[in-house]
């Protein structure tokens, strides 16, 4: 099942649907980036462009919200997405994990219903949220036009990650792990040690922060691994957007490895990086933030008319 939009409403449309349409039907359904839409006389075309904000794993919009009222002050529409299974939900005690192939998909569905006004979309997403828009950008080829990946953590190889890190799969994948929660310690991501003292103090107040929750339970830490797993085989040989990738030196969760294994594999010319030397892994809160936030909407302003870059 594919989505579209009707009279400016989005319906499904079938995947069966018939090659013989009559002309003046066949004429007005095009296909947009993977959505297709009917346009009536009375449509007007989408214009524009849409940044979807993609926090990280098992957290909240508020990591992004130094780098979205960036984009907002210089004009930009912005939408901070929220996912079943992948966000942080307060009403829930326990936090309840779903599929990554689920998180794809639901943010696959959110493109295609903004695609009926937004001509532009660019995912800018800080660590499992820049995982997520590349394992979006690899399973629906030509859903977005952009991204901006803050973090990207497809190695977990960061200085402050212990030795016996790869016995991680045995907690995730075998009874062994069935009562093990991940529990989040300083330094939080964060270099900034007043901005790391306000942390501390809020995840002792209501259990998540702007560095995002203060347990991962294992539901959400498997299929992280997963998609992690995913974009690993899957995205060398892709056809993959421009995008913008921003990490810094000094990550203690994910190393620089990111960022080079990006630049191998990334179609020539369509990869932008920006190195950062004093902060750690949440790069949108910590003490470069406002140089963060700066070169997004650089890069925003020069996307005038972004073209997807094939190989």
């Amino acid at each position: 099942m594919t989505c579209s939009t009707q009279g400016g409403s989005l319906v499904a449309r079938p995947d069966n649907l018939p090659d013989n349409l009559p002309d003046n039907l066949a004429h007005n359904l095009t296909d947009n980036q993977g959505c297709f839409y009917f346009q009536s006389p009375l449509m007007t075309a989408p214009t524009g462009s849409l940044f979807l904000m993609l926090h990280g794993l098992c957290s909240t919009p508020e990591e992004l919200t130094t780098v979205q009222n960036g984009l907002k002050k210089q004009g930009f529409e912005t939408k901070a997405v929220s996912i079943p299974g992948y966000s942080f939900e307060a009403d829930k005690t326990q936090q309840v994990a779903s599929s990554f192939e689920g998180w794809v998909e639901y943010l696959h569905d959110q493109i295609c219903q903004e695609r009926g006004e937004f001509e532009h979309i660019t995912l800018v997403g800080i660590s499992s949220g820049a995982n997520l828009a590349l394992a979006l950008s690899i399973r629906h080829t030509g859903a977005v036009d952009a991204l901006v990946l803050l973090s990207t953590s497809i190695w977990v190889d960061g200085w402050s990650i212990p030795f016996y890190q790869w016995l991680l799969p045995l907690a995730l994948f075998t009874p062994l792990g069935v009562f093990w929660r991940y529990r989040e310690k300083e330094p939080f991501g964060v270099k900034d040690e007043r901005i790391r003292a306000w942390i501390k103090r809020e995840l002792q107040r209501r259990r998540v922060s702007a560095a995002g929750s203060s347990v991962l339970e294992i539901g959400h830490l498997k299929q992280n691994f997963r998609m992690r797993n995913y974009v690993k085989k899957h995205l060398p040989g892709s056809t993959l957007p421009q995008a913008l990738a921003i990490h810094s030196e000094l990550d203690e969760v994910a190393s620089l490895r990111n960022i080079r294994w990006l630049e191998m594999h990334w179609p020539a010319q369509s990869l932008q990086t920006l190195i950062l030397k004093n902060s750690y892994h949440m790069i949108s809160i910590d003490q470069e933030r406002h140089t963060v936030s700066a070169a997004v909407v650089s890069y925003a302003q020069a996307q005038k008319s972004p073209k997807r870059a094939e190989r």
